[in-house]
């Protein structure tokens, strides 16, 4: 080029005395993803780039015959490429790259309360191929696909619980330190039904009550079954007044007193009368300790004293068939087409007509009282 124009060539200059880069060590041991190297050889200064397998991967000249290379996220084992003016340099040997092993952030801290509801989510950086847990505190469960821990817990105290995740590249290990409170003391809402005859159940509904260790009655202790930290199944005892439930954390007394049914000669009959039409008024002649009874429109029922319930009258709408999965009931409610049991544990059971949904509103409601 010159104040008159300028022209080009047709050749293409190349430079013909760049000194040749080489090679000559690399890692042996295997190195994982992010880690920075250092590899030897000839003519470094001239390196514009470098390859490992197929990534662009950062470096550092720090000599002639030393540079450091960043191995790139998601490299696999494979040769080295070092690009310069006089051509590309291709490493003898391959370089080993493995997975960087999972890692947790720290700490890994939780806490919770018996008879609470409980949950703990935790991460794990990496790829991860298995996870391995320590045996949990009862009423809690580890879900590893969420990688969370959740539950009620039965039991207090400090657990320290081991989590381990594992891959191709290795393994890593955290230690969760959980603490399980003691739940606050026992509280009684109410008594189910009011009455039991002696041996029969009754339902005591309150809240933490999964810890409950005795249960009497007028002063007399009886047998009981937790079903859960709100509700306890208590046998009635020969006696009926209040109910103390003692706890680990303390003792509650109830307001209220259950009373002891007991029948002359250990029976009790239904009799009926009026509209017989359809034998709602005609009760099966073998009933026994029954001890409820509710009529509809067409069909009556009976609760027994064990928990049993009979039904008898017009059945059009399957209203006096009682469900064989039905449990024993504390109570008993006859509608116009259909029928209602509350059983011991709090459920619901409805049959008969259901063109309202009277017999499939929620779900067999739990915890009813």
């Amino acid at each position: 080029q010159n104040p008159y124009g300028s022209n080009q060539s047709n050749s293409i200059f190349q430079r013909n005395d760049a000194p040749t880069v080489s090679i000559s060590s690399l890692p042996t041991a295997p190195v994982y993803e992010g880690d920075v190297i250092t590899i030897s050889g000839e003519n470094f200064y001239e390196v514009t780039g470098v390859i490992i397998g197929v990534l662009n991967a950062e470096f550092e000249i720090l000599s002639a015959s030393s540079m450091s290379i960043t191995v790139p996220e998601g490299a696999l084992s494979g040769t080295i490429s070092l690009l310069s003016p006089s051509g590309n340099i291709v490493s003898n040997n391959d370089l080993t790259v493995i997975l960087m092993p999972p890692s947790f952030p720290a700490p890994m801290i939780a806490s919770g309360v018996v008879g609470e509801p409980f949950s703990f989510n935790f991460s794990i950086n990496g790829e991860i191929d298995s996870i391995t847990i320590d045996p949990l505190p009862a009423g809690l469960v580890f879900d590893d696909a969420l990688l969370t821990i959740s539950g009620i817990p039965e039991v207090d105290g400090s657990f320290s619980i081991e989590i381990s995740a594992s891959n191709s590249g290795g393994s890593n290990s955290i230690t969760l330190e959980l603490t399980i409170a003691p739940p606050p003391p026992p509280s009684i809402s109410a008594i189910a039904p009011e009455y039991a005859i002696e041996d029969g159940e009754f339902l005591v509904t309150g809240d933490h009550l999964l810890q409950t260790q005795e249960v009497t009655v007028n002063g007399t202790s009886t047998s009981f079954r937790i079903l859960s930290d709100e509700r306890v199944a208590v046998t009635m005892p020969a006696t009926g007044g209040a109910i103390s439930l003692t706890t680990l954390q303390g003792n509650e007394v109830s307001s209220e007193d259950v009373t002891l049914w007991s029948f002359i000669d250990n029976l009790q009959s239904v009799s009926g009368f009026g509209d017989d039409s359809l034998l709602q008024a005609s009760p099966p002649t073998n009933l026994s300790g029954t001890i409820a009874i509710s009529a509809g429109l067409y069909h009556s029922l009976a609760l027994g004293a064990d928990g049993s319930v009979v039904a008898w009258g017009d059945d059009s709408s399957g209203q006096a068939n009682i469900p064989s999965s039905l449990a024993p009931s504390i109570s008993i409610s006859a509608g116009g087409f259909h029928s209602l049991a509350l059983e011991a544990d709090g459920t619901i059971a409805a049959w008969g007509r259901d063109d309202e949904g009277q017999c499939s509103g929620p779900n067999r409601r739990s915890g009813v009282i």
